[in-house]
């Protein structure tokens, strides 16, 4: 069982790896914590490994350290990350991604429990409103052409013609849901053997344009 967080300090973001402590005002059971992207939640540690910095403060006898890595795709759908209580829903911190990227980064060896878990749960979506706040972010944020790119690894995991560009560039600030729609539309994503998009977080989603 958890507890509500009544005390919050982030240590450092050293190589993508946030780590701190949290903890209740006082009984046995430890503070969870959640990471919301927007109204998403993106991940969750729990505050229950022993920091020294912890214990000379005299929180808990250092047993109410975190850690938690912060990848790209935690920052696809907004640009900060609100660290909040398990519990309560109460936001005790707010990070942005440059302060993740002000830091010193390293790429992950082997496999996260995020990518386990984005293997074995492949959740495909066949309504387009699922994916409209991204669409509509990616939409404002790149230019029209990469946008299109975008669009056209998102639908039909394939990079675009030349010659079909100018087709959806027009409508990629205007309309962008309608740049995915006809790719949805096309005789070429009907023939598709995997029915449905790729959820933000699964395995098959592209990579982010956002983070190239």
């Amino acid at each position: 069982m958890k507890a509500k967080t009544s005390f919050f300090k982030l240590n450092s973001v050293n190589h993508s790896v946030l780590t701190g402590w949290a903890g209740p005002d006082n009984g046995p059971n430890c503070t969870k914590l959640h990471f919301f992207a927007g109204d998403i939640l993106v991940g969750a540690a729990g505050a229950d490994l022993f920091d020294a910095g912890a214990k000379k403060a005299g929180y808990r006898d250092g047993w109410c350290g975190f850690e938690f890595e912060i990848r790209d795709s935690h920052f696809v759908l907004s640009d900060a990350i609100s660290i909040r209580c398990g519990v309560s829903g109460a936001e005790l911190h707010t990070l942005s991604i440059s302060d993740v990227n002000a830091g010193p980064r390293k790429n992950r060896v082997g496999k996260s429990v995020e990518d386990l878990v984005s293997y074995a749960i492949d959740v495909r979506y066949d309504d387009l409103s699922y994916y409209e706040p991204l669409i509509t972010r990616l939409s404002r944020a790149l230019a029209p052409r990469k946008y299109v790119d975008f669009a056209y690894r998102f639908v039909l995991e394939r990079r675009p013609d030349e010659g079909g560009l100018d087709a959806y560039v027009r409508y990629a600030k205007t309309e962008p849901m309608l740049v995915v729609a006809m790719l949805k539309d096309s005789d070429e994503y009907k023939s598709k053997r995997n029915a449905g998009l790729p959820g933000v977080f699964s395995a098959d989603f592209p990579g982010c344009p956002l983070f190239e």
